[in-house]
């Protein structure tokens, strides 16, 4: 039998309350169920980006950058 996991780039478009809002707390919260160590494991690999670029944990998130 074949693990097979499909993966998938998902856009996301940040709303006005998540504005300033560190990436992994905001991930978190928009992907619920996801373990945390998951979540920052992604972070850590460069798997997450923000405008085409690999962010770090301690990214806060911005209004139209």
């Amino acid at each position: 039998m074949t693990n097979f996991i499909e993966k998938k780039v998902t856009y996301k478009r940040v709303d006005e309350g998540s504005i300033g809002q560190k990436i992994d707390n905001y991930l978190i919260k928009i992907l619920k169920g996801v373990p945390k160590g998951h979540v920052y494991k992604l972070l850590r690999t460069g798997q997450v980006r923000v405008n085409k670029k690999r962010v770090k944990t301690e990214y806060k998130l911005c209004h139209g950058r």
